[in-house]
């Protein structure tokens, strides 16, 4: 009978360990899944500052350039 409810014992031990081990990989497992999304929401947000640092400088460059005429540069 002792050897029944040592059994039942150990087994409700490592069910215990088994379900505590499966929790901590699920955190682990949505963590790196979660860092993954806001690293590509970071590349992503990169990419769009650079393309509005471009439009910005265009915009710039064309308000600054007048209309029709061309640069000539002089060799001096």
């Amino acid at each position: 009978m002792a050897l029944l409810g040592f059994n039942l014992l150990a087994s409700l031990l490592i069910t215990l360990v088994v379900v505590l081990g499966l929790m901590q990989f699920e955190d682990w497992w949505l963590s790196e899944e979660k860092l993954e999304l806001t690293t590509k929401k970071r590349e992503k947000s990169s990419l769009d500052m650079g393309i509005e640092a471009a439009q910005a400088r265009r915009k710039i460059r064309e308000e600054n350039t007048p209309r029709g005429k061309v640069f000539q540069y002089h060799p001096y």
